[in-house]
């Protein structure tokens, strides 16, 4: 349960991340 909960966060913070990234490029155009 323990890597369960590990691999969500890692797949939340990387979809995080992904929306940043996508979010600072339309702010940069």
């Amino acid at each position: 349960m323990a890597l369960e909960v590990r691999w969500a966060t890692v797949d939340d913070a990387e979809a995080l991340a992904t929306l940043l990234c996508t979010m600072a490029a339309h702010y940069r155009q």
